[in-house]
Order: structure tokens, then sequence, then C-alpha cells
């Protein structure tokens, strides 16, 4: 008797990965952990972390790596890598694995840069891959692609009979493109270089410049959550004038996506604009000032997996 595939959606953007399968009552099997992997020769891992051992090579892949990617394609070893990680954390050691994956919109409208993605993502239908002392043999029997921002055009159905904006912000990229009864209009997409990796580095250039001393990377997560910078020689142990200035930069950030939008032939009166991507919770109040009449997701960082994984299994 052939065994039932597993079906298993990954979303492997700059700033994190994530996944999505469906567990044997159907209710979902959710993961997230960072984008990051460097070759190690570690045996153990803390944290959402992992060492996967693939084709020879050792890696360390999630929050304790170091080296992440600021590149626009998603054609490298580090989403590759990413992504086997996920699916072997969601599948059992002899399954068979439908796989959905996105990709930039651009790349995806192009159907020889697609088909090359694809390739380049499962140039093997068999994978055997290790992952924190746990060996898996997986077969790969079809692999879907989607453009990145379009899950909540699966994810709810309402979307099949109207037109929507998708505004899809990230940690490196926002792709966006208006969507009408699920098709894209194509003269409307772009993706630009405006996630919150972006955000983080010109935000911490302008506070070194506002205050006059440079402020460590690693800080820049917490101060984007926060919206403040801790000051501990301050009664209030804040910053002076820091929460005012990060919201004005955060509402100066939606308001660049904003005019890319409008550079692409977007009516933003008439149009109804969806946001989706980790950072639109990010970035929640600022959107609202600017855009008060937009859609923000329901967990939005889990929207496109959520949505490719509908597609597969519906």
């Amino acid at each position: 008797m052939e065994k039932t595939p597993r079906f298993i959606a990954v979303d492997t953007g700059k700033f994190a990965t994530k996944a999505v399968t469906l567990r044997g009552d159907g209710s979902e099997r959710f993961i997230t952990f960072r984008t990051k992997s460097e070759e190690t020769q570690r045996s153990e891992a803390q944290g959402k972390s992992y060492i996967v051992e693939y084709k020879g090579k050792r890696y360390l892949v999630g929050e304790q790596a170091e080296v992440s990617s600021a590149k626009l394609t998603k054609a490298e070893d580090i989403h590759r890598i990413s992504t086997y990680t996920a699916i072997h954390q969601l599948s059992s050691g002899d399954d068979t694995v439908v796989v959905a994956i996105g990709c930039p919109l651009s790349v995806f409208e192009n159907p020889e840069s697609k088909e090359t993605y694809k390739k380049y993502m499962f140039p093997d239908r068999q994978i055997e891959i290790k992952v924190n002392e746990t060996t898996k043999k997986l077969t790969i029997l079809s692999v879907i692609v989607f453009p990145e921002s379009s899950g909540i055009i699966y994810l709810d159905r309402k979307y099949e009979s109207m037109s929507a904006g998708i505004i899809d912000i990230g940690g490196l990229n926002v792709n966006a493109c208006v969507y009408n009864k699920t098709m894209p209009i194509i003269s409307t997409l772009f993706t630009e270089n405006l996630g919150s990796n972006v955000l983080a580095q010109n935000l911490k250039n302008a506070l070194a410049t506002k205050y006059g001393e440079d402020i460590p990377q690693w800080m820049m997560e917490d101060i984007l959550r926060d919206g403040y910078v801790v000051d501990n020689m301050s009664s209030s142990g804040i910053r002076e004038g820091s929460k005012e200035f990060i919201a004005d930069f955060k509402k100066k950030h939606i308001e660049s996506i904003i005019k890319k939008c409008e550079a692409n032939g977007w009516n933003l009166r008439l149009t109804r604009l969806v946001f989706t991507g980790g950072t639109s919770e990010l970035l929640r109040n600022e959107i609202l000032q600017v855009i008060p009449g937009a859609i923000i997701c329901e967990e939005p960082e889990k929207v496109n997996v959520r949505g490719f994984l509908k597609a597969i299994t519906e």
C-alpha cells in the first residue's frame, strides 16, 4: 500500500524561516527559527539552533549562528539548508513529502527563473540529512512554488472574488503586488529592499547621529520592538526624546513603502490594502497612522506558509 505523502510548506525569509505541516488530527504544527547558518565544528547547539549535517558538511543553523544573508536572491545555500532543516523537523524518517516554497515575485513571473530556483532548492529528490543526531531519509514527491506575498490569497477565500493590494514586509525585502481574483497584476508588482533589517540599520545610523554614540547591532531588535532607547542615567530608564524619534522614523519607513506602491501604479485611496509578513506586526501602529483603513493580517509572520499549505492540501 502506497504511503500517504506529508505536505509541508516552508517560507525561508531573510530574518526567519517558518514552516508548517498538518498533524494526524488535522491541527497545524508550526516551527520558526532564525535564517542564519555557518559551517561549524560544534557538536551541540542551544536555544532555537541546530547542528545539521548534509552532504559531508556540518552547519550551525538558527539563532546561535552569526551569518545571515543580505542578498535579494533566495537561491543561496543558507536558504536551502534552512529549508531542509525545517522539513526534517516536521517529517518522520521515511516520509514522502510534497513541499510548498515561496520565491520573490520577480522570479515567480519569469518561468525560466522560477524553474532554475526550484532546481537549485531541490536538485535531488532523495534527501538524507542529520539534525541534532537524528538522521532522516526523505523522498521529495513534488515541489510547488508560490509568489512570496500570496499566502493570504489562499488562506482567506474571500480574496478569490475581489482585488487586493498585498504588501508583505519581511526581514530584508518588501514584496508587493495587487491581485485581482487571485491573479497578480504584473504591472503593479515590485520587490524593494525595505524590510526590518534595512529599517534597523538605518535607524541605528540615525540614532548614532542623534546621540553621538554607537549602538550595537544586537540591541536594535529590542529598540525596534520596544520603541525607545534604554538610559540607565535617566529616572524614567528611557533616553530622552528616543520614543518620539523612533516612532517618527518608523512612520517615515512606511511612507517610503507607500511611495513605492504609488510609483508602481497603485491607487492607494481605492485599493484594498492588506499587510502581511512579520514586520507588519512590528510596524502596526505606524501603518495605521499612514493608512487608517489598512488590513493587517492576524499572526502575519505565519500567513504565507499557512496559505501555501492550504493551497496544496485542499
